[in-house]
């Protein structure tokens, strides 16, 4: 989508939407953030004081480094959606700054998470925040320049720390299962009776969630742009549904996973990179808004199939970029 929505041709209705609603473009920035929490070291069990590493740092430099090459290379920015400076990066490495900052053991994080959430609702609806970050105008600090991806990163933050706790629950059924499986000497029972309780109470979950999405009150709506608490909601209620779908399928379809998928996924921020650097060169190189007709339709196939060829080959080759 980050390409294509370049194109005329895009529908509108999938793009990022400006202040409040849905598209399928807002659930991009949400959906990596829940992901990430889903297998992060708190929901796998690992005490997040060993092994510190410099993943803040590391997407802080890839922030700024995107940052100075729309600079330099007078490259358009949406200034309503991230602030003047701030990006995606900067906002994954808040979230990753704030993870580490604040110790909230993995079996609180749900409670924590909840609770800073709607403390940042409170603010957002009651104490004016709303307003601040509605408001076209800016001062000259940083802070108003960049009002919309700073405070939305404590609504991504609260995402991860919902994500974390629901990938602790995760990992625990998983290990319950194995236990099961390395019992039975000679027969291998099937997985699916073994997952059939975790994923009805995930399949309960993800109903409540829709269901308390329909009837939220028309003074909260969905808000990509601040995180607010519907928007948080809205992100579980979807990833949690494909989470869902995928399980299943994968449970009785035994294990058979595509191979795109899994390439995508060994190296799942590198492969972003690339699609963000190659949507950049379309753009520096076409006129992208005035584009028609078969040849867009070509260059997204070339685009498409380049990220899946370099992806699949650094999958098969066991390439993987860690960056920490």
């Amino acid at each position: 989508c980050i390409l294509a929505v370049d194109f005329p041709a895009f529908p509108r209705r999938f793009c990022k939407t400006e202040d409040f609603g849905t598209g399928l473009m807002d659930i991009g920035t949400g959906s990596f953030v829940l992901a990430n929490a889903l297998v992060s070291r708190g929901a796998r069990g690992v005490d997040p004081r060993r092994n510190w590493d410099s993943g803040a740092a590391v997407l802080a430099a890839l922030g700024g480094a995107r940052l100075a090459a729309t600079w330099a290379l007078s490259y358009q920015v949406h200034v309503g959606e991230y602030g003047v400076h701030w990006n995606f990066f900067f906002t994954l490495a808040a979230v990753s700054f704030l993870t580490r900052l604040v110790r909230v053991p993995a079996k609180c994080c749900g409670v924590m998470g909840l609770l800073v959430i709607c403390l940042y609702e409170a603010a957002l609806s009651k104490w004016g925040l709303g307003e601040y970050l509605a408001d076209p105008v800016r001062g000259e600090n940083l802070i108003s320049l960049n009002k919309e991806g700073l405070f939305s990163a404590i609504g991504f933050w609260a995402l991860h720390l919902m994500g974390t706790s629901l990938g602790r629950q995760l990992f625990t059924s998983s290990a319950d299962v194995d236990k099961v499986v390395l019992k039975s000497k000679n027969v291998l029972p099937p997985r699916m009776p073994l997952w059939a309780p975790w994923l009805f109470k995930l399949g309960a979950f993800v109903l409540l969630l829709w269901t308390f999405l329909v009837f939220l009150p028309t003074s909260l709506l969905v808000s990509r742009r601040a995180a607010n608490l519907a928007y948080c909601l809205w992100t579980l209620a979807l990833n949690l549904l494909v989470l869902l779908i995928v399980i299943t399928s994968h449970l009785i379809m035994r294990h058979q996973t595509l191979s795109l998928l899994e390439a995508v996924n060994f190296n799942p921020l590198p492969v972003f990179l690339m699609a963000n650097i190659l949507t950049g060169l379309v753009n520096l190189t076409f006129n992208t808004i005035d584009m028609h007709g078969g040849f867009v339709w070509f260059i997204m196939f070339c685009y498409v199939g380049t990220i899946s060829i370099v992806a699949t080959l650094a999958y098969l080759s066991n390439i993987r970029i860690k960056f920490k």
